[in-house]
């Protein structure tokens, strides 16, 4: 079962980061609000289903409780420093369709 990266936070300020085990991102978000893992009011802005490339760098103690603006740092820098295989880029190759730097389509 999927892995999901859920921010959470108010007038652009980060409340937290969830990571939760879900079938699908709505339930990501019910299964952390109802667990109590994160307050049921707490403003949504943003989920991402995570590869299992990504989840195999993330540290158990992590998972399914929040995580603080600088644990959540820490984390990104963590994932985006790890070796990559082709197949977990960030972002589409250009050269087979995708969108180029400047956001439009080759």
């Amino acid at each position: 079962m999927p892995y999901f990266w859920l921010t959470y936070g108010k007038a652009g300020r980060l409340i937290g980061v969830v990571i939760v085990e879900a079938p699908t991102l709505i339930q990501a978000r019910m299964n952390a609000a109802v667990h109590g893992i994160i307050n049921a009011g707490a403003p949504f802005v943003e989920g991402h289903k995570l590869s299992a490339n990504l989840l195999a760098a993330v540290p158990s103690s992590q998972i399914d409780r929040v995580l603080s603006g600088g644990e959540a740092a820490t984390l990104l820098k963590r994932l985006d420093d790890r070796p990559r295989k082709p197949a977990d880029r960030l972002r589409p190759n250009p050269k087979k369709g995708g969108p180029d730097p400047e956001g439009g389509r080759r």
